[in-house]
């Protein structure tokens, strides 16, 4: 009795090194692991994209997952102007292979699962997990990364990856639009400009978008300008009043405040902490 519990209750021992989310590169980069990782690669690839595993060549499409196991060469990059892609490190014992085997999930090779917000708002939620102080944060994070390859799982065992031709190309236009907004925060449209050159009603764009990526599109334009000013207040020496044009923002004040609302410090505050590290 005592093992066939035990066979259920199998748990992942899996422990996440780094991890990274929603993160955009140019048509310049270039991931080239010649010899292999000595840990595990997980990536949620989210723009069309050229791998090389092994010897074999391939593209992937926007919604393809792939888990690397240690020492197998890869080499990956942009096919386009621009590669997204959700990722992290791991280290894992014997345990963690049956796990994935018992899940059917593949190893070594891309899978195409079309829709993968539902994968990716768990790595974000992982990510915040990640880099807290808060208490029980790796238990946490461990219970969402169970819940990542039960979901994975639960895709390739009943086939739901096969994506209707009609939201594919709906997919695709999003995605595009999510790409625009983390690439050139500076340069974001309305919502009722980017709905009308996409070719939606703005409600449609709305509900659409949440539906696919888990947030709503204000939430990724916020998103995308916070970003962009941590990293030119924590890489640069321009004015607060510069980093909040570069951001898209036409009021310092309003920059301030809102920067202040969401990370809990002024951005003064915040390159001063950044700076003291």
């Amino acid at each position: 009795m005592g093992g066939v519990f035990e066979e259920r209750e199998r748990r992942m021992v899996m422990k996440i090194g780094s991890i990274g989310y929603d993160h955009s590169h140019d048509e310049r980069f270039v991931m080239d692991f010649e010899d292999g990782l000595e840990c595990w690669l997980f990536l949620i690839v989210k723009t069309t994209a050229k791998f090389v595993i092994g010897k074999e060549k391939m593209q992937a499409e926007p919604g393809t997952i792939l888990l690397l196991e240690p020492g197998t060469p890869c080499k990956y990059c942009a096919k386009d102007k621009v590669y997204t892609d959700d990722w992290f490190f791991a280290e894992t014992e014997e345990t963690d292979k049956a796990y994935l085997l018992e899940r059917k999930i593949p190893t070594n090779t891309l899978l195409h699962l079309g829709q993968t917000a539902e994968l990716s708002s768990l790595m974000h939620r992982m990510s915040l997990e990640h880099y807290s102080v808060g208490i029980y944060r790796e238990e946490i994070e461990k219970n969402y990364l169970e819940i990542l390859f039960d979901t994975i799982s639960r895709s390739i065992q009943t086939k739901a990856f096969v994506m209707p031709q009609s939201f594919l190309k709906k997919n695709q236009k999003l995605t595009r639009i999510r790409m625009e907004i983390y690439a050139q925060p500076e340069q974001i449209c309305t919502v009722d400009e980017l709905a009308q050159r996409a070719g939606f009603s703005r409600s449609g764009l709305q509900h659409l978008y949440k539906k696919l990526f888990g947030v709503s599109i204000t939430q990724d334009m916020v998103q995308s300008r916070m970003d962009c000013a941590k990293r030119l207040l924590s890489t640069t020496t321009l004015s607060v009043h510069d980093i909040a044009i570069k951001c898209g923002y036409r009021n310092v004040y309003y920059f301030m405040k809102q920067f202040k609302k969401h990370l809990q410090m002024t951005p003064t505050e915040y390159r001063r902490s950044v700076s003291s590290v």
